[in-house]
């Protein structure tokens, strides 16, 4: 007997009644990702989730040294010239280092093509840049908290507040 194309399609000679049951000893697969406790308080779930701020430090070193390695470059191509005496090459390498530390906004952005994993700090000020022009672009206020709009005592003083500032307008 075959049900849904499963089984035999007689059960004469198999020495069965062709009857179909599941195989109750097979594991099961699980799905581990999934098993999280959707009872579990939101707050603590959403705040694994928040965004990671990049360490000033870190990013101060990290254009430092592109400021150093820039100078380094000049240093060497001179070098390399032997035109100039070493007071010389030295001179015109601080006179560079000053430059790009008064410009240092022009290396505040990564230069270099896309941003590699292993610069997580990069990344997350880049997320933080972007997040910021898309919540403009939104109008939406720097004091925004998620979930706000469905608090009922924040909303009652908020629209509290909006009173206040007609009648103080009239």
């Amino acid at each position: 007997m075959s049900y849904n194309n499963i089984g035999l399609t007689t059960p004469r000679g198999s020495g069965t009644s062709g009857y179909v049951q599941k195989n109750l000893s097979q594991p099961r697969q699980q799905d581990h990702h999934h098993h999280h406790n959707r009872n579990a308080d939101n707050q603590s779930y959403h705040q694994h989730e928040q965004q990671a701020k990049p360490d000033q430090s870190i990013l101060d070193h990290q254009r430092k040294r592109r400021i150093e390695n820039k100078c380094l470059e000049l240093q060497v191509e001179l070098e390399e010239q032997q035109e100039l005496s070493e007071d010389q090459i030295e001179s015109q390498v601080d006179s560079l280092r000053q430059k790009l530390l008064k410009d240092d906004d022009r290396l505040l952005t990564h230069t270099n093509g896309p941003l590699k994993p292993h610069e997580s700090h990069e990344i997350a000020e880049l997320k933080i840049k972007e997040n910021e022009k898309f919540r403009n672009a939104l109008q939406v206020s720097k004091n925004y908290k998620e979930g706000q709009s469905f608090d009922k005592e924040f909303q009652a003083q908020k629209k509290l507040k909006s009173l206040e500032d007609r009648n103080q307008a009239r």
